[in-house]
């Protein structure tokens, strides 16, 4: 497999899992730090809370509503995560969306545990 820098700077391997497959702590640099640090944090509060939405998890973190849809985006197309549908809401506007951990997602295989 080669070494390939990703759309959002990651270096990793040239697989479908390429962001959970990075290199060693030691290899990567302070941004792809942080990167990996806020997709474990978003991923260990989907399998201790159950669905949450983008929002619920923005709020949870501090992180911007923009960086947890990359990071959701990115655990969706790796199929570790789902929507759940719409969850319900009072009032008016746009209803949340929940995402929630993919039951039987490689998780072991994908250095997330």
């Amino acid at each position: 497999m080669d070494r390939r820098e990703g759309r959002n700077g990651d270096v990793g391997l040239s697989t479908p899992a390429a962001s959970w497959e990075l290199l060693s702590d030691r290899e990567l640099l302070p941004q792809q730090l942080v990167r990996r640090a806020n997709e474990r944090l978003i991923f260990h509060l989907l399998r201790q809370r159950g669905p949450v939405s983008r929002s619920s998890l923005a709020n949870l973190t501090g992180l911007s509503g923009q960086s947890v849809g990359l990071i959701v985006g990115r655990l969706l197309e790796q199929g570790l995560v789902e929507e759940t549908g719409v969850e319900p809401q009072a009032g008016v506007g746009r209803h949340p969306i929940g995402v929630k951990i993919c039951p039987g997602g490689a998780l072991m295989e994908r250095g997330l545990t």
